[in-house]
C-alpha cells in the first residue's frame, strides 16, 4: 500500500522502526493493506473519555507530526486488555482479525492505520487512488476536514482495480457509503475518518467515537 523508500523513509516512524528491529527487520520497507474488512460495524469507544493527552485538529499537524497506528493501536490494546469488547469494539477488532488472518513473523502484526498512514495510502507515493495536487491539498490543510465532491466512486473504483486481481470474493469492496476508523484521536470523543459518502463526495475528517463505522487494518513489514 505504501512504500517507505519513496520518499527517503521520512515516514518511517520510530514505533514501527523499533517493533520490526525486534523482529530482525532492520529495513523497514512500507505498509501492506489488508484485503479484508476487520469488521463493518464497530464503535470505536463506547465513552467520550480520551485515551490520548496531547491533540491536534490540524490536518498538516496530524500529518507531519502523528504518531504511527502501530504505536496507538498497541497502546490502547495493551493499556485496556481487559476491556475491549466492552470499550473499544474496533480495536477488539483488530485483536480477533490477527487471531483469524495471521501477519507473517517478520512484521509489525495487524493494527489500525494512523491518520497520516490513511493520508500516505490513498495518495500519491501509495496506492495512488488520489492525485497529487488533491492529496497535498490534504497535507497542508489546517482545517480538521478535507472534502471531495463527486470523488468519491472514482477513489473506490481505483482501489477495488488494486484488489480484484486476488479474485473478487477474497477481498471486501468498499460500498456507497462507508466510513473507515483511523486510530488516531483528534480531540476527546472524537477519532479521525475516511469516508466515502452516498452523495458521491470524499473526505478526511472525525466522527465521534461511538459511531458504527468500518475497520481496515494494515500492517508494516
Amino acid at each position: 500500500a505504501y512504500m517507505y523508500k519513496s520518499e527517503n523513509n521520512a515516514r518511517l516512524r520510530d514505533g514501527i522502526k523499533n517493533a520490526l528491529a525486534l523482529k530482525g527487520v532492520n529495513t523497514p520497507h512500507g505498509l501492506v493493506l489488508a484485503l479484508k474488512n476487520a469488521s463493518d460495524d464497530a464503535k470505536w469507544r463506547f465513552h467520550f473519555k480520551a485515551v490520548s493527552t496531547t491533540f491536534s485538529n490540524s490536518i498538516k499537524v496530524i500529518y507531519n507530526e502523528g504518531v504511527d497506528g502501530y504505536t496507538l493501536t498497541k497502546r490502547i490494546i495493551d493499556k485496556f486488555s481487559s476491556q475491549l469488547e466492552e470499550e473499544f469494539p474496533a480495536f477488539a477488532a483488530v485483536v480477533k482479525f490477527e487471531k483469524t488472518v495471521k501477519s507473517p513473523e517478520t512484521t509489525t502484526g495487524w493494527y489500525m492505520p494512523s491518520a497520516s498512514e490513511w493520508i500516505d495510502i490513498l495518495g500519491d507515493k501509495g496506492l495512488n487512488v488520489i492525485e497529487k495536487q488533491d492529496i497535498d491539498k490534504v497535507k497542508e490543510s489546517n482545517e480538521g476536514e478535507v472534502g471531495f465532491e463527486g470523488m468519491a466512486t472514482k477513489i473506490k473504483n481505483r482501489i477495488h482495480s488494486k484488489l480484484e486481481k486476488v479474485g473478487e470474493l477474497n477481498y471486501s469492496k468498499i460500498e456507497r457509503e462507508t466510513t473507515f476508523w483511523s486510530s488516531y484521536e483528534p480531540k476527546a470523543g472524537r477519532a479521525f475518518v475516511v469516508i466515502f459518502i452516498y452523495t458521491d463526495a470524499f473526505a478526511f475528517g472525525a466522527g465521534s467515537v461511538r459511531n458504527t463505522n468500518t475497520v481496515r487494518t494494515v500492517l508494516a513489514f
